[in-house]
């Protein structure tokens, strides 16, 4: 499966190419093109840049950074590539083919396929192969790890034949589909395997580890039946706010919907942080914390740390004997998380504030502190248990990336010679690209014209 005969590329990451490959400057392969939407945007459908390709996305979705105006946005054709130049250490996503008419952020450079030259689909590919090991890397100038539009029409592609490259883009297209299957059932099993941890943790922390105990009815809807010997309450017995000060140095902590409270420092996204610290709020072990605009998402979290966070977060201390980590995890519920979305002030999601007193008026479960503690540990259980299997399955879709980026490789540098294989019909498909992993530019990066 090699070709017969091969020569220099020229380019050291790639070594040599087939030698009726031919060696062309990227501003040959594709034309920039900017056409700013400016008052029209409200006609375009905004579009985003994800690990998944290009998406719609809704004017509407708040998620992410949303701009003041989208009309410095740029218009963006079907079978354009979108190019992410900058950030080329960190940035999630690097290129995509659009398939709409729609626009996107002016930071991102939009240019026209040359077809005479270039296949969109191999050129896909091709790209998917340079930002595997983020290779265009090594030609950036600055501290952003930043390379110009015209930096990168100076740097050369290896494009075989328009043919070649068609049957090199249907042969990945088999194989990729393959193995994104295989990845798409090990990320179902993922889904399957938090959803009955999910669904362990809210029996246990509303009916106890005692499955044989009678049980009453608590009077409240969103609680149903407890043990018969729990109490119910309401937060504001359970829980008041404490805004403590603090003197000199205190370790800086930050929510994280995903990982909980972490110390800034261990926070996988980082944000920019303030250089003053004044009306921060020192925070002690076993103290909830909760961000006020997402206690509909369920971010309530028990401290294990001494520190300080920002004013904008509650942070509650309870009033009788209880476990945190109990009531983190009760909060988490689909129950409690539909109830605090409700009780939250604001129309926009992303906006909603939950007030202390809309807080305080929520009815709540009261075990004894021994079953509160109880249940912790049998949480504790469950999710170490879900977290080994979840990493076992992770291990082995990470072996899969591994694989098809390897195949990528070997197609589009000519490593292997594809053309005389043939690809039986097959179904197309995508791998399941979780939300969180979008690429969500945030719009004070946007660069200037």
């Amino acid at each position: 499966m090699r070709y017969e005969l091969y020569k220099d590329s020229e380019i050291p990451w790639i070594g040599e190419i087939p030698s009726s490959w031919k060696l062309i400057p990227n501003k040959v392969l594709f034309k920039k093109r900017q056409i700013k939407v400016g008052e029209a945007y409200k006609n375009y459908q905004l579009l985003s840049l994800t690990t998944g390709g290009i998406k719609e996305k809704s004017i509407e979705d708040s998620r992410g950074k949303v701009p003041a105006s989208y009309s410095g946005y740029q218009e963006v054709r079907p079978h354009d590539m979108v190019l992410c130049l900058f950030d080329l250490d960190v940035s999630a996503v690097f290129s995509g083919i659009s398939k709409y008419n729609g626009m996107i952020t002016s930071a991102y450079d939009v240019a026209e396929c040359n077809e005479l030259y270039i296949d969109e689909d191999y050129v896909d590919y091709w790209f998917q192969y340079v930002f595997s090991n983020r290779y265009y890397k090594m030609y950036s100038k600055n501290v952003r790890y930043t390379i110009s539009f015209d930096a990168f029409g100076a740097l050369k592609t290896p494009v075989p034949s328009i043919e070649e490259q068609k049957k090199i883009a249907h042969y990945l297209d088999w194989q990729v589909s393959k193995i994104n299957s295989l990845i798409d059932t090990r990320k179902q099993q993922v889904r399957l395997l938090r959803e009955q941890r999910e669904i362990r943790i809210s029996r246990i922390v509303k009916r106890g580890l005692d499955e044989t105990r009678p049980l009453k009815d608590s009077g409240i809807d969103y609680i149903g039946k407890v043990p018969d010997h729990w109490q119910i309450l309401l937060n504001g017995r359970l829980f008041e706010e404490n805004s403590r000060k603090f003197e000199g140095d205190e370790l800086v902590l930050s929510l994280s919907q995903k990982d909980g409270l972490l110390p800034y420092e261990n926070m996988k996204e980082r944000s920019l942080h303030t250089a003053s610290y004044d009306n921060w709020k020192l925070v002690l072990p076993n103290d909830l914390v909760l961000n006020r605009f997402k206690a509909h998402l369920g971010v309530f979290f028990a401290s294990k740390y001494r520190g300080i966070v920002t004013f904008h977060y509650g942070v509650f201390v309870p009033k009788r004997d209880a476990n945190s980590k109990y009531y983190e995890a009760l909060y988490h519920t689909t129950e409690y998380r539909t109830v605090y979305a409700g009780r939250s002030n604001g129309m926009t999601v992303g906006l909603q504030n939950l007030s202390n007193q809309n807080f305080y008026d929520v009815y709540t479960i009261y075990p004894p502190k021994e079953e509160q503690d109880a249940i912790v540990k049998e949480i504790e259980k469950v999710e170490q248990q879900t977290k080994e299997a979840i990493d076992a399955i992770n291990d082995y879709i990470d072996i899969l990336h591994e694989l098809r980026s390897r195949i990528i490789a070997e197609a589009v540098t000519g490593h292997i010679d594809v053309r005389e294989i043939e690809v039986p019909d097959f179904e197309h498909i995508d791998e399941d690209i979780e939300i969180e992993n979008d690429e969500e530019l945030d719009e004070s990066e946007e660069q200037e014209d």
